[in-house]
């Protein structure tokens, strides 16, 4: 900081004032005194007549006089001049003490005269940055107040000067030295000084409080921002009174109260008498309050009471503020509820995965038995077939075949039910007809009926063809006849299963949500059961959520009839009350194409023109199987169990092999693998390939291997037909 040399008290008046002053009063009397030597001489010659010489030697002896006498009363003058205004200001001063406590002020002191300061203290001086000396003799007093306030000082100056206003306090923004402002507040009073009218006052500079205070405004509006933005319930309780002075919107809308309502509260005011545990409420708000109080921040568990009852699990964090004079602890506390039911749910997810590894697993298990199965029943009903065309007509054994070749097709849709639960097998749609699907999914229902339900099933005539895959419509039936059953296995009842063509106008469709206007065939699935409430209505296509007895069901089964019915494109809706009943209704729109099914065009079994096919199965009956077929639909065969065995074949007989139809998996050699080695040798050869998975081939991947068609075991006479037709004349 500047150090400012202090000036005396009072002021002494300017050099050129005084010598100003002294040098009027020397000058009238010069004028005056060499005015009358002049004219007293000339009276004096023209009485006496004395010469003109003695005249002008006389009057310059008189004027010397004066001029001498004249220096003599400037400096005179201006002595009792300082005397005077000296002991005038020490006048003004008063006693010793008064002129110290002035000089040594921490307040600026100042008296204005004429617009003009005439006395200033070095505290004054200091806070704009000048000595006193250069504040008295060069500056105004509007050289140290800003522009913008610079009008309403000097007007305040003048209405006091003139007696219109008494001293008051007020504050204005000042100029410092170096151009920077300053904050000051001021207050003057108007005295009589050397006979005219002053104001002598104090200045105070407040420019760091100001500043201060500034800040501070800022901070609490920064925290008050923080606070009401913040995501949690933050109150402050005053412990002095017991009671919350302060809280954000959260902590009413956490305890359903207006802040008039809250300031009446104290933390355990808002709690049950007892915690979970046990443990009295305001026993334990008490310890945690006084380790906060303390200096610690504890953070613990707590259940809290809105106001209208409502328990709210919680997690509170203490803290006690800094306070004058005042005892003041904030408390942070995040509503928990969620998080607990997630810790809740967790119970349940965790068994829900539990249980979805488990379906993975049995999933997987289910797909290796699915293939081994399937090549079991392709040999059963490969032989079944065979045996139907070796026994004449009429004979005993044919419907005995026949009931062999309903069981093994029956147990072939089982297996492709297993697939598909498996994951084992994809969508394969197809235009169908839903009346015999759904018709044969409920004579497989009816054989678990107990005595107590009565089925009926009905289809109306005509019924538009869908494009669907028919083991999943199977599948729906199943699923939704079984819910129905175990709705009814206590009571008995009827389960109703229909199929109706149904047309959706523009308003209808609108009651459905998804379903477009058009043509449906609607499937409703219907039962007399126990019924659903609303709450269950509202969960019954989540997966795992299941009304039945652990070990009673999985939870699946509506949820994958939900999916299905999504990824045909159809929607469902359902309609239940408790002990009524419940009804659901799937809707699949109509074929556009048509009402009719789409039938595949396979000339007769005997189509062969004596085409050598060479055909490779590392299972033998399935080998055998087509030994015996295949010459009879008219083609000659080759057949191998091993497909190493195979290709050293293929290798010396290229000419002569027509078609390469071989099994999927394999040991040694995978069916792919024998494929890709063999059309190497012989480029352009067509391929079938048959799996046991259920899984549609990659159709790039069957492209570049030439595989002109997959035929899924187990397979009919009918199936290796159109196959073998198909991979030897491709369409076009």
């Amino acid at each position: 900081m500047q150090s400012i040399p202090a000036s005396p008290l009072p002021p002494l008046p300017r050099p050129s004032a005084t010598w100003l002053m002294a040098l009027k009063v020397a000058g009238i009397y010069g004028g005056l005194a060499a005015a009358w030597i002049v004219v007293s001489e000339l009276v004096v010659v023209g009485r006496t007549g004395a010469s003109r010489e003695l005249l002008w030697l006389e009057i310059s002896k008189g004027l010397g006089f004066v001029a001498v006498t004249s220096a003599l009363l400037v400096l005179l003058v201006r002595h009792y001049l300082r005397i005077l205004q000296k002991a005038e200001s020490l006048q003004w001063a008063g006693e010793p003490q008064f002129r110290s406590l002035v000089e040594q002020s921490i307040v600026g002191v100042y008296l204005i005269q004429n617009n003009r300061f005439a006395y200033v203290n070095p505290r004054l001086a200091e806070i704009f940055g000048y000595t006193p000396a250069e504040i008295t003799e060069r500056l105004v007093v509007a050289d140290l107040v800003a522009a913008v306030d610079r009008a309403a000082i000097l007007a305040s100056l003048a209405s006091r000067l003139r007696g219109e206003t008494t001293g008051q306090n007020y504050s204005f923004r000042g100029l410092h030295r170096n151009g920077w402002p300053l904050q000051l507040e001021s207050h003057g009073n108007r005295i009589e000084h050397q006979g005219k009218p002053a104001i002598i006052g104090t200045l105070l500079d407040v420019t760091d409080r100001h500043e201060a205070e500034a800040a501070l405004r800022e901070s609490e509006a920064r925290y008050r921002l923080l606070i009401q933005t913040a995501p949690e319930a933050i109150v402050v309780l005053d412990l002095n009174q017991g009671r919350f002075v302060d809280y954000n919107q959260q902590a009413e809308l956490l305890f359903e109260m207006s802040g008039e309502e809250l300031s009446r509260h104290g933390l355990a005011d808002l709690s049950p008498e007892n915690q979970p545990d046990g443990r009295r409420s305001a026993e334990v708000t008490a310890a945690q309050v006084a380790l906060a109080v303390a200096g610690g921040t504890p953070t613990f568990e707590w259940v809290h009471r809105s106001r209208t009852g409502r328990e709210i699990p919680c997690e509170i964090r203490l803290v006690r503020l800094p306070a004058h004079g005042r005892t003041l602890i904030r408390g942070s506390i995040m509503d928990i509820t969620e998080q607990r039911q997630a810790e809740e749910h967790g119970r349940k997810l965790e068994e829900e995965l539990r249980q979805a590894q488990k379906l993975q697993a049995i999933g997987t298990l289910a797909g290796g038995i699915a293939h081994d199965f399937n090549n079991i029943l392709a040999a059963i009903l490969g032989n079944a077939q065979l045996l139907k065309l070796l026994l004449p007509p009429g004979d005993a054994g044919q419907a005995k075949v026949s009931q062999i070749l309903v069981a093994s097709n029956r147990a072939k849709d089982l297996v492709q039910q297993i697939l598909m639960f498996s994951r084992q097998r994809d969508q394969e749609k197809r235009v169908l007809q839903l009346g015999p699907l759904v018709i044969e999914a409920a004579r497989l229902i009816e054989v678990n009926l107990s005595p107590a339900v009565r089925l009926e099933v009905a289809a109306a005539r005509d019924l538009p063809a869908v494009l669907a895959d028919p083991t999943q419509m199977h599948q729906i039936v199943v699923n939704l006849c079984t819910n129905a059953l175990h709705a009814m296995r206590n009571g008995g009842g009827t389960l109703n299963v229909s199929l109706a063509a149904v047309s959706l106008s523009v308003q209808a469709s609108q009651s459905k949500p998804g379903l477009p206007p058009g043509r449906y065939v609607c499937l409703k699935v219907s039962d007399t059961g126990h019924g659903m409430n609303a709450a269950t209505l509202q969960r019954i296509y989540e997966p795992f959520f299941t009304t039945k007895p652990v070990g009673d069901g999985t939870g699946l089964g509506l949820a994958v009839v939900h999916g299905i019915v999504q990824s045909h494109n159809g929607g469902i809706s359902v309609s239940s009350e408790p002990g009524r009943g419940t009804t659901f209704s799937l809707y699949f729109p109509a074929n556009a194409d048509g009402a009719g099914a789409e039938t595949k065009q396979v000339p007769d079994l005997a189509t062969g023109q004596n085409q050598r096919i060479l055909f490779v199965d590392d299972e033998t009956p399935i080998a055998e199987v087509a030994r015996v077929m295949l010459p009879r639909l008219g083609y000659r065969v080759t057949v191998f169990v091993k497909p190493r065995e195979a290709l050293e074949y293929f290798r010396l007989n290229l000419a002569d092999i027509d078609l390469l139809m071989t099994d999927l998996s394999m040991p040694e050699l995978s069916g792919v693998d024998l494929i890709r080695e063999a059309i190497r040798l012989k480029p352009g050869l067509p391929a079938v390939l048959l799996t046991g998975y259920g899984k549609t081939f990659d159709s790039r991947a069957s492209s570049s291997l030439n595989i002109r068609e997959v035929i899924t075991k187990p397979f009919t006479m009918e199936n290796l037909a159109s196959a073998i037709h198909g991979a030897l004349v491709p369409k076009r």
